[in-house]
């Protein structure tokens, strides 16, 4: 299995991230967990033909993990290619349903009418789905008061991973969820690039995102305990802020012991379990 980053940041654009987007699999087909602003674009800087995605998990309805699903399935109508499946948490079709028809809009001129017709199904906590040769289960997590959350656990009998989503520290469900697991890919911040990114704006802005950020999402440190507490042998940091560097991470985690391996990605990075 390899992990390919199509997406580590947080939909802003600012900086060099796109929105959330990871495939997990291998060349003979990728499951692609989220689809944030950018997403397409990445997974066609990677040289990924759109026909070996097998299947999307949505994480939850937040623009910057859905916002590049409408790109993406304009991009399947205008090379006539059927998109994959979409699975997501409650809302999901909704959502998929609007996206389809801006993207049938976009083809409105065509003699013959798009062909654009997207399979969704929501997914509840504790289902379980094959595609291509792989399972994927899923856990609620908490994150909004009015969207529900999953996180997701993709296995292909021998190794298996951990996604996230955004979650806050919840240690009584995701480490039980992951362990025996061989990678997390799990949201983090510093509380320097948190701040930092806060003050860009008003002071309003500051006020909000510094209340309401932390009780929504994960500290790097809490990231961490979650991978040693689940035995992970790899520790990959998402959803990372357009203020975040390795610096900010690292140095925050100088006095945490994980005895695995804490990766900091960029997009188009590769990474094999």
């Amino acid at each position: 299995m390899e992990i390919i980053v199509c997406g580590s940041g947080v939909g802003r654009f600012s900086g060099s991230r796109a929105g959330s987007g990871w495939l997990i699999g291998a060349k003979s087909g990728y499951t692609l967990f989220d689809c944030g602003p950018g997403v397409a674009l990445r997974i066609s800087d990677n040289e990924i033909p759109f026909d070996d995605i097998e299947a999307i998990f949505i994480s939850h309805l937040h623009f910057d993990h859905v916002q590049g699903i409408g790109e993406l399935l304009t991009q399947y109508e205008a090379a006539d290619k059927q998109p994959p499946i979409i699975y997501g948490p409650p809302g999901i079709k909704d959502y998929v349903g609007t996206a389809v028809k801006w993207s049938n809009f976009q083809f409105e001129n065509r003699e013959t009418d798009p062909k654009n017709i997207v399979k969704c199904e929501e997914v509840n906590p504790g289902m379980q789905f094959d595609v291509s040769g792989y399972s994927v289960v899923s856990v609620s997590v908490p994150h909004s008061s009015t969207i529900q959350a999953r996180s997701y656990k993709i296995s292909n009998g021998t190794q298996s991973v951990v996604y996230s989503g955004d979650t806050p520290y919840v240690p009584g469900i995701l480490v039980p969820f992951t362990k025996g697991s061989d990678v997390l890919i799990h949201e983090a911040h510093s509380l320097e690039a948190l701040n930092l990114h806060a003050d860009l704006g008003s002071l309003d802005r500051a006020a909000r995102i510094k209340q309401v950020f932390p009780s929504s999402h994960t500290r790097v440190t809490e990231a961490a305990k979650i991978a040693q507490s689940s035995g992970v042998k790899k520790l990959i940091l998402s959803h990372l802020l357009p203020t975040e560097t390795e610096h900010t991470l690292l140095s925050e985690l100088s006095d945490f012991f994980y005895d695995g391996e804490i990766v900091v990605p960029n997009d188009g990075s590769k990474i094999q379990i």
